[in-house]
């Protein structure tokens, strides 16, 4: 029996694209709707009714085909029986409440609980025209919001005003993570407004979060997971670890295989979770489990989005074949000093050495830095100093480095390291991007514009745009060199052609770490929301996917450009692979303490993945070669010179900074490089 899962999915309405000059399309569909009182309490060991009000269709997405499940489960050991007996857990209570705007109604599900299932979720409030005109609604920014200290992150999804047709209904939605796991409640006060009566109200609505990050012990076991591991030739694997994780990817339970390669691991049942959910509307496309057995010197195996009835032992197979692992040798070494790390290492064209800025997280140090290229032996060529650190960075086609610095300088080398020309943007700098052909650089701000294109001979700006978009924090290009993709502080998006024309704009809550952009013009972003989106080349809506913990990678290339494999991290310890359709294709557990902040980067083919992890005081941090199958490769560890004690370093650093925070792959997955939160570089080539 599937659980009731409620699912807000905000699809772009059918107006399509914007022009510069209008507002843009929302996010938010047209539901059916029809507004209701608070569900009646639910007798125990009763599924509760869906929560009222009605929500919108389930996404475009649908889950990637399972093999088909063995009829019969393996016996389940006696010493480890279900607690059928015991009631349904209760989840957190809560009601729809109703505020007037005018000819506007708008309602909300209060209390929003973040359970112990969760780290964060998002909320809903919806705005209905009961009048006989148009009528244009406002919601508030999330950063006019007062949210107590537990708030680690509180976005808005729809910045911009909506126009609400008679009869029809728009959704505002926000998402909030706690942080620390404590708990704690608060009252919020969010004001709307009517644009062209200036009427306003404030809906008010309780925010709670239910203390701790694991299963609650409330949860009654009263369903299983159960089956065999085993190869294709027919022989079972045993001793083997096979993780149940949540559909949040917070880890569960875990077993290992027999001697036949069996494993039993009891888990709550999908309704219980369900229940322990609540009734509010969720953002979640499904609550089942992921299953994961990962031996070494084999292919992984995964179950996702797996749900499992009270009762019900779901049976489970795994086949896994035997891989050939690789082995990489460490060429060459570079050790350096400063008060940052090395925050970017990027390739010359062919690979032919690498190109490394300083930079660190969290930033603002008052220092200086430099940009330094070493050759694949880690022998220094060239160092150029900086004034400060240098978030931004890229090389061209041609081998051209251009580096933003934050304090506003944004630095153009050629490929021997001389100045070409240096600007001052008149604002911290985060983003240079050369064209494809190496041409033109897109960054900002410039001349207090939030986006520009420059001439990279010259540094002569080509336009701005006039939008008011926020400050520039990640922007892509087409493959072919004719659109831009850009995305700003406070989750705004915005499409523009080659020449500067605005052609669609969006917002996703807070700014992408992951952009991409493939040769249709569909996008795909993902960051401190929490989720993977993809618009089209419009600007709709094609699918969202809810991630467990925020996505850290900042990475250079997320997707490969041949198979359209997207992978990325997470500051929870996550890689994860999704397909161009927002099918979740696997996901492992990273060695290290989470993903290092641009840590990631893939082969052109999607075969062999780089990512560097971070570590802990007395934790070397790791680099893990992953193939398109999520198998581990290779991996190595390194400690940090300053734990060591072998460098001086008079700032306090933390697992932000520790371990692999930079990593490249040559084309052909040959030749690895890394940079450092320690000021080192190492390279890495496949062993003859």
């Amino acid at each position: 029996m599937k659980s009731i899962i409620i699912l807000v999915l905000l699809l772009v309405s059918a107006t399509g694209c914007i022009p510069s000059s209008s507002a843009p399309t929302p996010m938010t569909p047209e539901p059916e709707y029809s507004p209701s009182t608070p569900p009646a309490p639910v007798p125990p060991k009763v599924r509760p009714p869906s929560p009222a009000p009605q929500m919108p269709a389930p996404p475009v997405y649908a889950p990637p085909p399972r093999p088909a499940t063995s009829p019969a489960p393996p016996p389940r050991p006696p010493h480890t029986p279900l607690e059928l007996d015991k009631p349904l857990p209760v989840g957190p209570a809560g009601e729809v409440r109703t505020f007037n705007l005018g000819a506007v109604t708008l309602e909300t599900f209060t209390p929003v609980t973040i359970t112990s299932l969760e780290h964060s979720t998002n909320f809903y409030i919806y705005a209905r025209n009961e009048g006989e005109t148009v009528i244009t609604v406002t919601g508030p920014p999330a950063h006019t919001i007062t949210a107590p200290d537990w708030v680690q992150h509180f976005f808005e999804l729809s910045p911009y005003p909506q126009e609400i047709m008679p009869g029809e209904t728009a959704i505002f939605e926000f998402m909030v993570a706690e942080s620390g796991g404590e708990g704690g409640s608060a009252t919020l006060s969010l004001p709307f407004n009517i644009a062209e009566t200036g009427q306003s109200t404030s809906v008010i609505l309780e925010l709670v979060s239910e203390p701790g990050y694991e299963p609650p012990p409330s949860l009654p076991i009263t369903a299983a997971v159960a089956g065999q591991i085993k190869t294709p030739d027919g022989r079972p694997l045993s001793g083997v670890t096979v993780n149940v994780y949540t559909f949040n990817a917070r880890e569960g339970w875990r077993t290992e295989t027999d001697s036949q390669g069996s494993y039993y691991i009891p888990v709550p049942s999908s309704d219980d979770i369900a229940v322990a959910m609540g009734e509010r509307p969720l953002p979640y496309y499904s609550q089942g489990f992921n299953v994961i057995a990962a031996p070494d010197n084999y292919r992984p195996g995964f179950w996702l989005e797996i749900e499992v009835a009270r009762g019900e032992t779901k049976r489970l197979d795994f086949t896994l074949e035997s891989v050939t692992t690789r082995n990489y040798i460490l060429k060459g070494e570079y050790a350096s000093d400063g008060p940052h790390g090395y925050w970017w290492a990027l390739p010359t064209p062919g690979f032919q050495s690498i190109i490394a800025m300083q930079g660190r997280h969290p930033p603002e140090l008052p220092e200086p830095g430099h940009i330094v290229k070493v050759n694949l032996s880690a022998n220094e060529l060239w160092r150029y100093p900086t004034s400060s650190e240098c978030w931004g960075s890229d090389v061209s086609a041609n081998g051209d480095v251009v580096a933003g610095s934050h304090d506003g300088k944004i630095y153009m080398l050629d490929a021997e390291g001389n100045i070409r020309w240096e600007l001052d943007s008149g604002r911290m700098n985060r983003w240079v991007r050369f064209s494809p052909d190496g041409s033109t650089l897109i960054t900002g701000p410039i001349d207090e514009r939030d986006i520009a294109l420059l001439d990279a001979t010259t540094g002569r700006t080509l336009w701005t745009s006039p939008e008011r978009l926020d400050w520039l924090r990640n922007a892509a290009w087409s493959p072919d060199g004719q659109r831009i993709i850009a995305g700003f502080s406070g989750g705004k998006i915005a499409m523009f052609t080659s020449k500067g024309e605005l052609l669609w704009k969006q917002a996703i809550g807070e700014f992408p770490m992951v952009l991409e952009i493939d040769k249709d013009y569909n996008t795909y972003l993902a960051g401190k929301n929490r989720e993977l989106i993809s618009f089209n080349a419009d600007g709709k809506l094609r699918w969202r996917y809810r991630i467990g913990n925020h996505v850290v990678t900042a990475g250079w290339n997320n997707m490969s450009t041949d198979s359209g494999l997207i992978v990325l991290g997470t500051v929870g310890g996550w890689v994860q692979a999704f397909n161009t359709s927002g099918e979740l294709l696997w996901q492992r557990r990273l060695p290290g303490n989470l993903q290092g902040h641009n840590a990631l980067d893939m082969t052109p083919d999607g075969r062999f993945i780089v990512v560097g992890s971070a570590g802990e005081p007395d934790r070397a941090g790791y680099v893990t070669l992953y193939d398109q199958h999520g198998t581990v490769l290779w991996e190595t560890q390194s400690s940090d010179r300053r734990d060591e004690g072998t460098i001086s370093f008079p700032y306090e650093y933390d697992h932000n900074h520790r371990g692999a925070i930079t990593v490249a792959i040559s084309d052909d997955g040959k030749t690895i490089a890394a940079g450092y939160g320690d000021s080192s570089i190492r390279i890495f080539e496949i062993a003859p």
